[in-house]
């Protein structure tokens, strides 16, 4: 017997794209480190199904930036920014859509530019522990 994840996007209702995450073969652990996933898997795992939804959401940072904060009009697409994210799992390389206006206005959004940081909330708060408990030499 197999055993797989697959990450599926639907819209409407209807299967868009699917993905294999990860697929196994079901046998009986002989050791208990062979009992369910190791800590690498577990964060691979984690990490292959941020990339496949952390896109997604990132496009919808893009729809703010559809009509000129100056003068209202319509922008237009211009050009793709690379922008890095770190989670607590996982860092990941992003591509998010720039917008220009005729009016001079542009915007090339960031993940820091947006949200003031680039590094989750979770993963800081891991940093800070770890480091209080390390002496500083």
């Amino acid at each position: 017997m197999d055993f797989e994840i697959i990450v599926r996007k639907k819209e409407k209702g209807e299967v868009v794209s699917e993905r294999l995450i990860k697929k196994v073969e079901i046998k009986r652990a002989e050791t208990i480190l062979e009992l369910g996933f190791r800590h690498k898997e577990q964060i691979g795992i984690i990490g292959a199904i941020q990339d496949e939804y952390i896109p997604l959401q990132v496009e919808k940072i893009s729809e703010k930036y559809q009509n000129c904060p100056r003068c209202e009009g319509k922008t237009k697409k211009n050009g793709m920014k690379y922008t890095d994210y770190h989670s607590s799992l996982s860092d990941h390389k992003l591509r998010i859509q720039g917008y220009a206006c005729r009016c001079g206005w542009q915007k090339r959004p960031t993940i820091h530019g947006e949200y003031g940081t680039s590094v989750h909330p979770d993963l800081t708060k891991m940093q800070g522990m770890l480091g209080a408990k390390m002496p500083y030499k």
